[in-house]
C-alpha cells in the first residue's frame, strides 16, 4: 500500500508495476497526471482519497499488506498514516485479523524534517512484533552519498600546517540544499582543526538562512556560513 503518488512513490511503482505483486495506490488528488496510466495495470489498485483518513487507509486492505509506504509530501500526513496504523494493531476488535497474519507489517514512513525524523525513530526503536517501523529521509540519504563521495580532502592536500579554511559551495538552500550542509557540519571535520567554510547561492537567500538558522541555531559554531 502506497500512500501518495509523490516522486518517491513513482519509483517504486515503477520497479514493481510489471511483476505480479498488488498494489494499492492512495492519492488525494483525483487529477493526478498518473493515475490513469497506472490504472492500466492489473495488479494496481488507485483508490482517490485522503491518506489520514482511517476508512480510506482501511480499504486499503492494510491489515493484510506486506508493506505501507507513508510517501506523501507532508511529514504530518505521514505520521498520521503510521499513527492510524498503530492504533488499528492495537485494537483488540482487530485481534483476530491481526492473528491471521503470517508475517510482521513493514511500515516504511518518509520524513523531511530532521527532528520529525529523529523523533520518530526514538519512538519506534523496535519491533513490537505486529509491525516493524521505519523512518528514513531521501534527502538526507542522498546528502550523506555526495559528502562521502566529493570529500574535498580528495581534490586537495590538508595537513596541520595549512591554515586555510576547506570551502565548498552550496547552490540553492532547498530541502536538499539544507541536508548536504546538515551533513558536512557533522562530517567535514580536517586535521588543521579550522571550522568548515560554506558558501551559498541562491534567490533571497538571506531570508532562507534565517530560517535555516531558526532551525539550527547553533550551527555557525560548527560551520562558518557565508551566503
Amino acid at each position: 500500500v502506497i500512500c501518495g503518488l509523490s516522486w518517491k512513490a513513482r519509483i517504486i511503482i515503477n520497479d514493481y508495476k510489471s511483476t505480479k505483486k498488488k498494489i494499492v495506490i492512495i492519492e488525494k488528488n483525483k487529477d493526478h497526471k498518473d493515475i490513469s496510466d497506472y490504472r492500466l495495470y492489473s495488479n494496481i489498485k488507485v483508490i482517490i482519497g485522503d491518506a489520514e483518513d482511517d476508512a480510506v487507509l482501511m480499504s486499503g486492505n492494510i491489515l493484510n499488506a506486506s508493506y505501507v509506504f507513508a510517501l506523501t509530501e507532508s511529514d504530518f500526513v505521514n505520521l498520521k498514516v503510521a499513527d492510524h496504523i498503530q492504533k488499528k494493531f492495537n485494537d483488540r476488535s482487530m485481534s483476530k485479523r491481526i492473528s491471521r497474519r503470517k508475517k510482521i507489517l513493514k511500515v516504511r514512513v518518509h520524513l523531511v524534517d530532521y527532528f520529525n525524523l529523529m523523533a520518530f525513530k526514538e519512538f519506534h526503536k523496535e519491533s513490537d512484533g505486529k509491525v516493524d517501523y521505519h523512518a528514513f529521509n531521501l534527502f538526507q540519504q542522498a546528502a550523506e552519498k555526495v559528502i562521502d563521495e566529493f570529500s574535498p580532502d580528495q581534490y586537495c592536500t590538508i595537513n596541520k600546517n595549512n591554515v586555510n579554511q576547506v570551502h565548498i559551495l552550496i547552490s540553492g538552500l532547498t530541502v536538499q540544499g539544507e541536508h548536504v550542509i546538515l551533513e558536512a557540519a557533522e562530517m567535514y571535520h580536517f586535521v588543521n582543526l579550522q571550522k568548515l567554510k560554506v558558501s551559498i547561492i541562491d534567490n533571497d537567500i538571506m531570508d532562507k538562512l534565517k530560517g535555516f538558522l531558526i532551525k539550527f541555531p547553533r550551527i555557525e559554531n560548527i560551520i562558518d556560513i557565508h551566503p
